[in-house]
């Protein structure tokens, strides 16, 4: 890379041109929270955030089948160098919907 600004500009300007092979190539950490339910079959303690390394941690941290597992694989398969920690929720409780169409 060249740092010579051409002397034949004539346009009255500020002319600077920065080198940047001595810049510094460090990245910011980037983290992850993914929040989703975990089934009973899951290790991880509810409404606490865990760090996860891999999707087969997530897996048996949230248990096998369970929203929060299926969410972490997804992510994991397209981001691969992140920190992801995650926040199992309990499954919620409730009875199915009943009615009638008249």
């Amino acid at each position: 890379m060249s740092t010579e600004i051409d002397g034949n500009i004539l346009t009255p300007l500020f002319w600077g041109a920065i080198d940047n092979s001595q810049a510094n190539t460090a990245q910011a950490v980037q983290r992850t929270l993914l929040i989703g339910q975990m089934l009973a079959t899951g290790t991880a303690t509810v409404n606490e955030a865990t760090p996860c390394g891999s999707p087969e941690m997530a897996t048996e941290l949230a248990g096998r089948g369970s929203m929060l597992a299926s969410m972490t694989a997804t992510y994991m398969a397209n981001d691969t160098g992140g920190d992801v920690y995650l926040l199992p929720l309990t499954e919620p409780t409730g009875a199915a919907a009943t009615g009638s169409v008249a």
